[in-house]
C-alpha cells in the first residue's frame, strides 16, 4: 500500500492544478469473488 500510496501523493503534489496532498482511503483485498488468492488494494480519493 505505501507504493500505490506515494504514487498518488506525488501525482497529486506535481499536477499543475492540485498542487497539494490528497486524502485517500485504502481497502485491502486478499481474494477474488470466487475466493482464490488475489491481493490488490482498493483506493478511493475525494
Amino acid at each position: 500500500m505505501d507504493c500505490a500510496w506515494h504514487t498518488l501523493r506525488e501525482f497529486a503534489l506535481n499536477h499543475r492544478k492540485l498542487r497539494d496532498g490528497p486524502g485517500a482511503l485504502a481497502v485491502p483485498h486478499t481474494h477474488s469473488r470466487a475466493l482464490e488468492l488475489h491481493p490488490h488494494v482498493h483506493l478511493a480519493l475525494p
